[in-house]
């Protein structure tokens, strides 16, 4: 599939390539996995000398080494040059490979296979400032990348030009994405990005198998639920099958368990025993959100969970929940249960988008946002609150078909909620699937906003025409 809008990144590592012509020029480079890392820099050193290195946790430091050793004999060093140690090959790049590009792909997996390594490569950066390489270290567990790089105990701490963390496309620039995968029609491109969100893997499978004409239903069977889906152990490849507890914690908020004592109780823990794994879902590996209510001081401890990955949440919604039954291949069955479970799905993840349209409604009418998500309070509950310097927003969103009279009934229950909030909120709108008779609410003063107007607002931003 064609590389699509990472402009500004490859802008960014053309600029640093530049300086590397004259000096040592290291960068990081992070993000979850399915992001498009790998793919970046691969688009990035067309037609530059490069050299790539994959390390792969799985071997033992001397067969790792000998596959390095491999590598860089390919790429021209003689013969004679022979690989004792970890530091012989660290001496070997920045000896020989002047002008070059050169990559360490899952770079922190270096801590399991030889830590040495780091310590190498601090004394040969600080030795070499002045020679002409450019070297990307590139990772996907994101805590252990930001710690080799920003914690001043590791030996690696200041060396870095820039740490890049490139992040999953918005729902906006997903419409790329799918323009790409041969999928226009709107309604569909949100049903697909509430299940794979912004992950370009993902997108590529759809024009990989050729699935763009198949409904929504039969691409997750297709990429999920088969017996040689790509996609069937999703959830063991982005976290780990052995790391148990993170596993249950995941299916827990999956199924809608969002506060640390439905947690706690579905794994039959206590709680002070989660905070510590829950915490590292949240900073380490960036896969859970932690939200507050808008307006929530930041130290407050009335929080929920939630999974900010929409494939992730949905392989352990429906696979890993039922993994004896795809034992067992029992397909239909867990079918069957998405089948009925889809329009909940879609209609939880169109709050995620929802969000995104309403900082770009917010943003065009001049509002500098401060905060915007959800608001809770004793059972009462507003679906998005936006903080703005001018006035404060607040936002009922239903993924469904709304008549006029059904929609100002859901605004006005919505303008009485808002007494709750402890802060005047001064407009009130909603966004749904379809809703009749908008100017007409309009005219009272709300904001209202359906698919019509999103694909105004994706087809501006993103130059792609798209049905509806």
């Amino acid at each position: 599939m064609k590389f699509v809008d990472r402009d500004e990144e490859l802008e960014l590592l053309n600029r640093y390539y530049r300086l590397s012509e004259r000096k040592l020029i290291v960068l990081g480079i992070y993000g979850l996995r399915r992001v498009g890392k790998t793919r970046l820099v691969r688009e990035f050193v067309k037609n530059k000398k490069y050299v790539y290195f994959f390390i792969n946790p799985g071997k033992s430091p001397k067969s790792l080494l000998k596959e390095f050793e491999r590598e860089i004999k390919v790429r021209g060093v003689p013969d004679y040059v022979k690989l004792t140690d970890w530091r012989d090959f660290i001496r070997v790049i920045f000896d020989f490979f002047r002008g070059y590009v050169v990559i360490f792909d899952e770079f922190q997996y270096f801590s399991k296979v030889a830590p040495e390594v780091f310590g190498y490569f601090q004394k040969e950066i600080d030795s070499n400032e002045e020679k002409p390489i450019m070297l990307i270290f590139i990772g996907s567990l994101i805590g252990m990348m930001k710690d080799l790089f920003t914690n001043r105990n590791r030996p690696l701490y200041g060396r870095v030009s820039n740490l890049i963390h490139l992040k999953p496309f918005s729902f906006i620039n997903s419409v790329l994405l799918a323009n790409e995968a041969g999928i226009r029609d709107l309604r569909k491109i949100i049903e697909l990005y509430t299940i794979f969100g912004g992950f370009p893997r993902y997108w590529e499978a759809i024009k990989e198998l050729e699935l763009p004409r198949e409904s929504t239903i039969k691409i997750i069977e297709r990429l999920f639920v088969s017996k040689y889906a790509p996609f069937i152990r999703e959830g063991f490849y982005l976290i780990g099958e052995e790391r148990k507890t993170y596993l249950s914690i995941l299916e827990a908020i999956a199924i809608g368990l969002r506060k640390l004592s439905e947690i706690a109780s579905y794994l039959g823990i206590p709680e002070t025993q989660l905070s510590g794994p829950i915490s590292e879902l949240v900073e380490k590996f960036e896969v859970v959100i932690r939200e507050r209510p808008v307006f929530a001081p930041k130290r407050s401890k009335i929080s929920m969970y939630r999974i900010g990955i929409p494939a992730l949440k949905f392989w352990f919604r429906f696979l890993y929940r039922n993994w004896s039954l795809l034992e067992l291949g029992e397909y239909d069955v867990i079918m069957s249960k998405i089948e009925k479970e889809l329009n909940e799905v879609i209609a939880e993840g169109f709050e995620d988008i929802a969000r995104e349209i309403i900082i770009h409604y917010l943003r065009n009418k001049g509002e500098k946002i401060h905060s915007i998500g959800r608001w809770w309070r004793k059972g009462i509950e507003i679906d998005i609150i936006a903080s703005c310097d001018k006035n404060n927003y607040a936002f009922e969103v239903k993924w469904s078909n709304l008549t006029g009279k059904k929609a100002i009934n859901i605004l006005y229950s919505l303008k009485e909620k808002t007494k709750h909030v402890g802060k005047e909120i001064k407009h009130i709108g909603i966004l749904a699937r379809k809703i009749e008779k908008k100017a007409e609410i309009r005219e009272l003063g709300f904001i209202a906003i359906d698919l019509e107007d999103i694909k105004t607002i994706v087809e501006r931003k993103t130059g792609i025409r798209i049905d509806l």
